[in-house]
C-alpha cells in the first residue's frame, strides 16, 4: 500500500525516493561547482530559482550531502529567522556558530555590529532617470552617520571586516581541511520584504571578499520580486536587481517530477492501452497542476479516500459518496471517476471559492444567456433566438438539475457529452456559434481567464470518445461525488 509523504526536504534522497525528480539536475549543479572552484574568487553568488513546492530545499539538501567531500557546507535556514531585523549579523553569527571559530569572532563580530547596525537605512532607492538605468543603490552615508558615535570609521570597520572574513575562511578551510566553503541559505523568500533585500546587498556588499567561499539561494523569484515590488513600487525593477546581485542562476526542472510523484500513488496497470499512472500524470499536466508540493497534498487526500473505501463496510454511508475510483487491490475501478475525484480534490484544497460555485446552475444560466445575448439584437438570427429558448427552457429550469443529479453512466438518461454543459465555467464573455453542440462546448467559449475549471473541460472534451467505452461505472451522480469531496475531505 502506498504511503503518505509528507511535505518536508527529503534528508535522504536517492534514486528510489527521488519523488521530484531533482537528482539529475543536482548532479548536473554539483559537477559544475566541483569543476569551477578555480572561479570562486571571482563568481560566488549562485542562485536556484524555483516556484513555492517545486523541491528546491530537497536539492539543496541534496547538494549539501554529496559536497561534503570537498566543500565545508552551512544550510542557513532563514524561515526560523523571517521576523529577525537584522539577516546579515544572525548569518554571521550562525557561521561562526557552525565553524567553531572562537579564537577570531570576537573582534569579527565587533565590527559586523558596527556595520550592520541600522543597515537597512543604507539601501537606498532611486528612481531610474532613464530607462535600464540603476535602481537600487547603497549608501554609505548612513552608516557612517552610525560610526559617528565612536572613534572606529566606517571605512575602517570595513577593512577589518574584510580582513576578519579572509580570517574567517581560512581558519574554515584548514580547520576542517576541505579547501572551499559553500553556504546554503534557503526560504528567503518567506521574510519580509525589507528583509529580503537587506539580507541580498549584505552578502553581496560584505561577505565576498574572500576567494574560497561561495553562496547558493534557494529561491521563489515571483515571490521575491512581488516582495520586492510591493516594498518599492515602480522604483526598483526586481529582475534587473537580482540579475546584479547573483552571478549564476539555475532553474527546477518543469513538469518532469510529475510522473514520478503520481507513480508512487498509482500503479502501471492498464487502462485502454495505456498505463493508469501515465494517463494520471497526463492529466494533471492538462489542468496544468503540476506543482509537486500541491500535487503531493492531493495525491495524499486520494490516497485516504482510496484507503478508507477499501477498508469500511460495504454498508457504510460514507460508500454512498465514493465513486468506482482506483484503490491498490480494486477491481471495478473507473478512470472517469477517478479523475473526476482528483479535480474536485484540487479545486477544493487550493481554489475553495470556485469550488463553492462550480455547480451554481443559476449563476452558470445567467452568463450563458448575457454571454450568448451579448450580441446586437439586430445581429441575432433565428439559430441564436433557438439556442435562447434551449437555454431558456432546459437549463434555466431542469437541465442542469438533471444532469448533475443522475448518475453518470452514459447509456442511461443523460448523453455523456451533456456532462460537459455542467463542467462550463460561469466566467463566460461570448460564445461561438458551436457553442450548444455539447461536446464542442470548449472550442466554442470566450472567458475573462483560463482556470482550472476551463482545463478541466477541455480534457473531458478531447477525451469524450475514450470516456463512452470504459466500463464500470458506478451507480454514483456527479452531485454525489461533489458532495463526498465536500463533505469528507
Amino acid at each position: 500500500m502506498a504511503k503518505l509523504l509528507n511535505n518536508l526536504p527529503i534528508e535522504d534522497l536517492k534514486k528510489e525516493n527521488d519523488y521530484l525528480g531533482v537528482i539529475d539536475k543536482a548532479e548536473l549543479i554539483k559537477t559544475i561547482l566541483e569543476s569551477n572552484t578555480d572561479q570562486f574568487h571571482e563568481i560566488k553568488m549562485f542562485v536556484l530559482y524555483g516556484d513555492w513546492g517545486s523541491g528546491k530545499s530537497t536539492l539543496m539538501k541534496y547538494l549539501e550531502r554529496e559536497l561534503k567531500e570537498d566543500f565545508n557546507t552551512f544550510f542557513f535556514d532563514t524561515w526560523q529567522f523571517e521576523k529577525d531585523d537584522n539577516l546579515p549579523q544572525t548569518l554571521l553569527d550562525f557561521l561562526l556558530k557552525e565553524s567553531e571559530a572562537d579564537t577570531i569572532s570576537k573582534d569579527f563580530v565587533k565590527y559586523a555590529v558596527k556595520l550592520f547596525r541600522g543597515f537597512g537605512k543604507s539601501i537606498k532607492v532611486k528612481y531610474q532617470l532613464y530607462e535600464n538605468g540603476p535602481s537600487v543603490d547603497f549608501n554609505p552615508s548612513e552608516l557612517v552617520k552610525e560610526f559617528e558615535k565612536g572613534e572606529l570609521s566606517f571605512y575602517e570597520a570595513l577593512e577589518k571586516f574584510k580582513t576578519e572574513f579572509v580570517r574567517w575562511e581560512c581558519h574554515t578551510t584548514k580547520k576542517k581541511k576541505k579547501k572551499y566553503n559553500i553556504i546554503f541559505i534557503d526560504d528567503l523568500d518567506r521574510c519580509e520584504p525589507e528583509n529580503v533585500l537587506n539580507l541580498l546587498s549584505a552578502i553581496k556588499l560584505f561577505f565576498t571578499y574572500g576567494k574560497k567561499t561561495i553562496f547558493f539561494f534557494g529561491i521563489d523569484k515571483k515571490a521575491v520580486q512581488q516582495a520586492i515590488q510591493t516594498k518599492y513600487k515602480d522604483a526598483v525593477k526586481s529582475e534587473e536587481y537580482l540579475e546584479k546581485i547573483f552571478d549564476i542562476s539555475f532553474s527546477m526542472p518543469k513538469h518532469e517530477s510529475v510522473l514520478k510523484l503520481v507513480s508512487h500513488y498509482f500503479d502501471e496497470r492498464d487502462v485502454a492501452g495505456e498505463k493508469l499512472n501515465e494517463r494520471i500524470a497526463n492529466f494533471f499536466r492538462a489542468l496544468h497542476f503540476t506543482n509537486p508540493r500541491k500535487l503531493k497534498k492531493v495525491l495524499n487526500k486520494y490516497l485516504l479516500l482510496a484507503n478508507a473505501k477499501e477498508s469500511l463496510p460495504e454498508a457504510h454511508p460514507f460508500l454512498e459518496y465514493t465513486g468506482n475510483i482506483y484503490t491498490e487491490k480494486s477491481s471495478n475501478e473507473n478512470y472517469f471517476e477517478t479523475i473526476l475525484t482528483l479535480y474536485l480534490i484540487t479545486v477544493k484544497e487550493f481554489n475553495p471559492e470556485l469550488f463553492k460555485i462550480l455547480f451554481d446552475f443559476k449563476l452558470k444560466t445567467k452568463t450563458f444567456r448575457e454571454a450568448v445575448f451579448k450580441m446586437n439584437p439586430d445581429s441575432i438570427n433565428n439559430k441564436w433566438g433557438r439556442v435562447n429558448n434551449s437555454l431558456e427552457d432546459n437549463l434555466y429550469k431542469t437541465e442542469f438539475e438533471k444532469i448533475f443529479l443522475t448518475n453518470i453512466l452514459p447509456e442511461r438518461s443523460v448523453g455523456f457529452a451533456r456532462l460537459m454543459l455542467i463542467f462550463c465555467p460561469a466566467n463566460l464573455t461570448d460564445v461561438a456559434e458551436g457553442f450548444y453542440a455539447h461536446d464542442k462546448i470548449f472550442k466554442s467559449i470566450y472567458l475573462e481567464e483560463k482556470r482550472i475549471d476551463y482545463y478541466f473541460l477541455k480534457y473531458v472534451g478531447e477525451n469524450l470518445d475514450f470516456f463512452k467505452t470504459l466500463k464500470s461505472y458506478s451507480n454514483k451522480s456527479i452531485s454525489d461525488i461533489y458532495q463526498g469531496v465536500k463533505q469528507i475531505l
